[in-house]
């Protein structure tokens, strides 16, 4: 009967330790929240200086070379030789 009673008042203790030291913690909550977020988020336009000159241009390549080039000579017959 003895080792039967501290055998069920171990278990007590060691339950409701468990349950003491790993409760529900709701600290992180304000984390998962939408509202808590918005400050932080940015669009790109928020990055960009005012006052900047920008301007829009192809890069390299995406127009036809005025001049004959040997490279763009070569680029032409590759091309022609791939479209048959």
């Amino acid at each position: 009967m003895n080792r039967r009673l501290i055998r069920w008042c171990g278990i007590a203790f060691l339950g409701l330790g468990l349950i003491w030291a790993c409760g529900f913690d709701d600290a992180l909550r304000e984390y998962l929240d939408a509202h808590f977020w918005l400050p932080f988020s940015k669009q790109p336009q928020h990055f960009a200086r005012n006052g900047v000159k920008r301007i829009s241009v192809p890069y390299a390549g995406m127009v036809k070379a005025q001049e004959a080039t040997p490279i763009s000579i070569c680029e032409e017959r590759t091309n022609r030789s791939r479209s048959r």
